[in-house]
């Protein structure tokens, strides 16, 4: 076979299989106020040659920032959500985001048959015993006490209670059988439990391999917040819902028995996610920056200024016609003042005002524009952390600590008959105060 043939001919792709919560660790998790940058990390074998890692069980709010992922490496998608690295001989073609339905399946425990079976042959036992009581309770219902002997009615009485006795025990026994078997159902049901249809997402990566190696690769997400249209009452539409966020709180205790440092304040940050994951003893960096996706430099429109000039006042009705030289000439008099107010000498008309000499006029005060930079920090949670998905708060300590404070006591009796303990402290701390 010549070489162009062998060059030709095509190379088999390998198919490598991940799962993202199984087959890979979270390095550690970069926490801002309303968005959560994760880090995670795949180790696995790759064969010389070209590989499809298939990477599934990613969060679903991310499989629209990774659909722009589609360039060799360093891999990001136009809003900085996503980027794929990797560690060792190979090259990263390109990423695609993927998604399919998984239809689920049932429980593969054939013991759930036989319970179901069970439930049903119980169930219809029910049903038959509550039958014969209604059809005893009609009958004594039907009885005319009028036609009837005493001791007829007696008979019929002691029938009943027999009857109507026998058929609730019955119906007891059924009710505890059927305890009996939810009780086996559930427990064989945790034991082989089956799945329901759902979505699963991920990405496949491209990569070449020269020769065999072992791999890691690196994929950072981002979870932000999720967009809702009109899917609940509840929600308006486009409603933002925040997976992923912290914030601050401060615990401020004083002790009166100490002379040095009596204030002790308690830094701590409240952390809730509901991503779709569980955040299981990671390292969690908490930023007080605010990243921005999609930025762009503002423009500004422009602002034109000028001086203002008042409008020329209305000009009066015109005098009657007079014949003497003395209205003619107050008349022009009076034009000639008006021609003065048209072109704003009218303003300075008037007397002059008199102030002490050697004063100087004064000066308008300016507005002062003052531009500051962010101020951020950056704190790392001690040792590792546990968040589980479920929106609620967990809160983790930053820093504790003690200061030095002027504490004195304020006491307003006519509002109130309690006494305030009131702490006045210059901060001066490591710590940012977010």
């Amino acid at each position: 076979m010549s070489d162009q043939a062998v060059l030709d001919a095509p190379q088999s792709v390998n198919t490598i299989e991940l799962n993202a919560q199984t087959s890979s660790k979270i390095s550690h998790i970069n926490l801002y106020g309303s968005r959560a940058e994760v880090v995670r990390v795949f180790k696995f074998e790759a064969p010389a040659g070209q590989n499809n890692v298939n990477i599934t069980e990613l969060p679903s709010i991310i499989h629209n920032s990774l659909r722009s992922v589609v360039l060799p490496q360093p891999l990001h998608n136009s809003d900085g959500l996503s980027r794929v690295d990797g560690k060792g001989a190979a090259t990263i073609h390109d990423v695609t985001p993927t998604s399919k339905h998984d239809p689920g399946k049932p429980s593969d425990s054939l013991k759930l048959k036989d319970i179901a079976e069970q439930r049903q042959s119980l169930n219809e036992a029910m049903e038959r015993a509550k039958k014969r009581l209604g059809t005893l309770n009609s009958y004594l219902d039907r009885v005319n006490i009028e036609h009837t002997h005493a001791s007829d009615l007696r008979g019929i009485l002691d029938l009943y209670e027999e009857e109507a006795g026998k058929l609730q025990g019955r119906m007891k026994e059924i009710q505890s059988s059927l305890e009996l078997v939810t009780k086996s159902e559930q427990e064989e049901t945790k034991a082989h439990p089956p799945t329901y249809g759902r979505w699963v997402y991920g990405a496949t990566i491209g990569l070449f391999v020269p020769e065999a190696a072992t791999l890691h690769l690196i994929l950072t997400y981002g979870l932000c917040y999720t967009l809702f249209s009109l899917t609940s009452p509840k929600l308006t539409p486009f409603t933002a819902v925040y997976n992923a966020s912290w914030s601050a709180l401060y615990e401020v205790r004083v002790s009166m028995n100490k002379t040095n440092k009596p204030v002790e304040l308690v830094y701590k940050a409240a952390i809730a996610q509901s991503t779709g994951e569980s955040w299981d003893d990671v390292p969690i960096i908490l930023e007080t920056a605010t990243p921005t996706d999609n930025a762009t430099v503002p423009k500004l429109d422009p602002w034109r200024v000028s001086v203002y000039a008042p409008p020329p006042p209305p000009r009066p009705a015109p005098a009657p016609a007079v014949k003497s030289y003395k209205a003619k000439a107050m008349v022009r008099y009076e034009e000639e003042e008006q021609s003065d107010d048209d072109m704003g000498m009218g303003l300075f008309d008037g007397p002059a005002i008199e102030c002490a000499p050697g004063l100087s006029s004064m000066a308008v005060a300016s507005t002062v524009v003052v531009s500051q930079g962010n101020i951020t920090a950056t704190f790392r949670v001690p040792g590792r952390t546990t968040v589980p998905s479920d929106g609620a708060l967990h809160s983790v300590t930053i820093a504790t600590l003690d200061l030095d404070a002027v504490v004195e006591w304020v006491a307003v009796p006519k509002k109130d008959p309690r006494t305030h303990l009131k702490v006045n402290r210059l901060l001066r701390s490591t710590h940012l105060l977010h």
